[in-house]
Formats: structure tokens, C-alpha cells, sequence
């Protein structure tokens, strides 16, 4: 179940988790904080997607999950759970003054699951995927540098 309580107290929940795997879930979507904006990345929640293709506009009380699907500006971690509202013409938005609570510890989907995990636990991933990354890299650098000398 995924669960998330918003500034106003309000909880919107999910039944079922994320579907981290599907490209078609991926939209653009505008991210507001203090009057400013930018356009990063949201991975919708599978039970959105038919009403964001119909270009849906929701009422001011209607609030959807999607998952923080890159970096920004505004500070919203990769993989956070992230409220937003359909604003019509496709292009979901999350006033963070209004929907997030700023002060608040945020919520994050497992990358592998879909379902909701804590702070903690995200950082652990994110530790891990940095080390792997990092492993990634230092290995192809060896590579090149060894492809270099047997080519001298």
C-alpha cells in the first residue's frame, strides 16, 4: 500500500505499488516552489495513466501519487513520492507550497518493487547504486587506459 500525507493532513492512498519498470509511465510535469518552476520527470502511479492521456483536469481537493523520476531543482529526491494534481493539457503539476510538507522527513518507492519505503532505506540504496556506479566507472576507465598502452 502506498500512503501519503500531505500538508494539509490530508492522506492519499494507493492499493497497489508503483510500476517502476514501464517507460509509458513517464511524463513531464510541472514542479512549483515559491511562484517558480520546472519541468523534471514523474513516473505516474498505473491507475493515472488512462486519466492523464485524456487530458483530465482535477478538482482542487483531488491529489495523485507519481515517483520523482530524475533530479531538480526545488530539492524533490529522485524516487520520492511526490503529490500533483492533472492541470489539463497533460501536464501534471505539485505546488510543493501547498501540497508538501517541507519540514517533514519525505516518502520514497523501492526502485525494484514500487512500494513505499522510508528515508532510511532509500539512502541505503542510494549508497549502494553510487558504489555501483562508481565500480562501473572505474572499470571501463581501466579499460581505456588499458586498450591505450597495448596500443602504444
Amino acid at each position: 500500500m502506498i500512503k501519503l500525507k500531505l500538508k494539509n493532513g490530508q492522506e492519499v492512498t494507493y492499493d497497489k505499488p508503483f510500476d517502476m519498470e514501464s517507460d509509458k509511465l513517464l511524463v513531464k510535469f510541472r514542479l512549483v516552489r515559491d511562484g517558480e518552476g520546472e519541468g523534471p520527470w514523474i513516473r505516474l502511479h498505473p491507475d493515472d495513466k488512462e486519466d492523464h492521456d485524456n487530458d483530465v483536469r482535477d478538482p482542487q481537493d483531488k491529489v495523485r501519487l507519481g515517483t520523482m523520476a530524475n533530479m531538480c531543482l526545488n530539492g524533490v529526491p529522485v524516487l520520492c513520492i511526490t503529490p500533483y494534481r492533472m492541470m489539463g493539457d497533460k501536464r501534471p503539476e505539485c505546488d510543493m507550497n501547498e501540497l508538501i510538507d517541507l519540514e517533514g522527513s519525505p516518502t520514497f518507492a523501492d526502485v525494484e518493487t514500487g512500494e513505499q519505503i522510508s528515508a532510511e532505506k532509500h539512502g541505503e540504496w542510494r549508497e549502494k547504486a553510487i558504489a555501483e556506479q562508481e565500480a562501473k566507472e572505474k572499470a571501463e576507465a581501466e579499460a581505456t587506459e588499458g586498450e591505450a598502452v597495448s596500443a602504444e
